[in-house]
């Protein structure tokens, strides 16, 4: 009888466990990640700027690959303004939107 007890004991706590790790997953498959991406180029010749600083609202910053762009994901879908510099350029801010079809273009004025 103690045998049979502890074996429904043991069987029902796992499907306690296996219940709540579902209600987890459950939540991460709501809460959506937004991406922001842009292609950073110089305002007059069209080249790709690579090393590119874009700093975000919050402080934290990513710079352009060797193509000039930059992505980084957010919980966030609301536009983000984000600052931009380059080594030899203005400073720009812009205002940034979760990607759409087409990746936009920034274009940085030398100094």
């Amino acid at each position: 009888m103690r045998l049979s007890v502890s074996i429904f004991l043991f069987l029902m706590l796992g499907f306690v466990a296996k219940g709540n790790k579902d209600k987890s997953k459950v939540k991460d498959e709501n809460s959506q990640v937004f991406t922001f991406s842009a292609q950073i180029q110089d305002a007059s010749s069209g080249e790709l700027l690579l090393g590119a600083n874009i700093i975000l609202e919050d402080g934290t910053s990513v710079n352009s690959d060797f193509d000039g762009v930059f992505k980084f994901k957010l919980q966030n879908s609301k536009p983000l303004k984000v600052k931009i510099n380059a080594i030899g350029y203005k400073i720009t801010e812009i205002e940034l939107t979760p990607l759409t079809l087409a990746l936009p273009t920034i274009s940085l004025e030398s100094l």
